[in-house]
């Protein structure tokens, strides 16, 4: 199944502004992201295409990135602007 992980980290270190999510739909990753970004509650997004599956040693269930990912920071105007970047080739567990 493929899915979005998203990531809008604040400016402060404080685990209180590191907001994530995940979603089954790009424009809704993006969506949730960019709110936060508008509202200067993040200076950045990221949104990265994963898949999951089953890691064969431990059998529990992982993320892997597809290699699609974009990354986000509001425009001079005010508009959020996304520019494609590439995906960390990693496994994650969910949750992490």
């Amino acid at each position: 199944m493929i899915i979005y992980l998203w990531t809008a980290p604040g400016a402060d270190t404080a685990a209180l502004h590191r907001a994530c999510g995940v979603s089954d739909d790009q424009a809704r990753a993006c969506h949730a992201a960019e709110v936060l970004l508008k509202t200067g509650q993040a200076c950045v997004a990221h949104v990265e295409c994963v898949y999951t599956a089953v890691a064969d040693v431990t059998l529990s269930l992982c993320y892997v990135p597809t290699g699609t990912a974009w990354s986000a920071r509001l425009g001079d105007g005010g508009q959020v602007v996304w520019t494609p970047s590439t995906a960390v080739r990693r496994l994650a567990e969910p949750g992490r």
